[in-house]
């Protein structure tokens, strides 16, 4: 089937999964996007979709820049009520290190592409690889790239 068809069976595949889970709420993490919940607010609306039982909130994961040696990760959950709108407003207000681009996918390649390549080498990704193949920029990219605390607490 259709890349469509496929990620509608994902859907609703976590969608049963849930619907059989004891708890009674969930958060929906994605690392830098929302494209999980807006998967899910979809594939709701459908003709066939399997019916959400459960509470689910849309949340983010978030790198952010830190004065320390490690990673500081943030996860933000939102109200289920929520705009998507609101959502997409949060995601521009952030902004990556390095770069001071908003967070977007084109952002996180840049990103990848400007730090050195023994950061990327770091990670496992080659800096050649990255500069010249579009999907290994944005896995890279989405592994090493941090957001500016200052755009975050706004």
């Amino acid at each position: 089937g259709s890349d469509a068809d496929r990620n509608n069976q994902l859907v609703d595949e976590m969608v049963r999964a849930l619907n059989e889970a004891a708890p009674i709420a969930f958060g929906l993490m994605d690392y830098w996007s929302f494209d999980g919940w807006f998967a899910l607010k979809s594939r709701q609306t459908q003709h066939g979709a399997t019916a959400l039982e459960k509470t689910v909130f849309p949340g983010i994961e978030l790198r952010l820049s830190a004065p320390m040696e490690g990673r500081l990760n943030a996860h933000v959950l939102f109200s289920n009520e929520i705009g998507d709108q609101h959502l997409r407003d949060f995601l521009s207000r952030l902004e990556l290190e390095l770069i001071n681009q908003p967070l977007s996918p084109d952002a996180l390649i840049a990103y990848a592409r400007y730090v050195g390549a023994d950061k990327l080498a770091t990670h496992g990704f080659d800096k050649g690889k990255v500069a010249s193949d579009r999907d290994e920029a944005l896995r890279a990219g989405c592994t090493i790239a941090e957001v500016k605390v200052d755009s975050y607490k706004e």
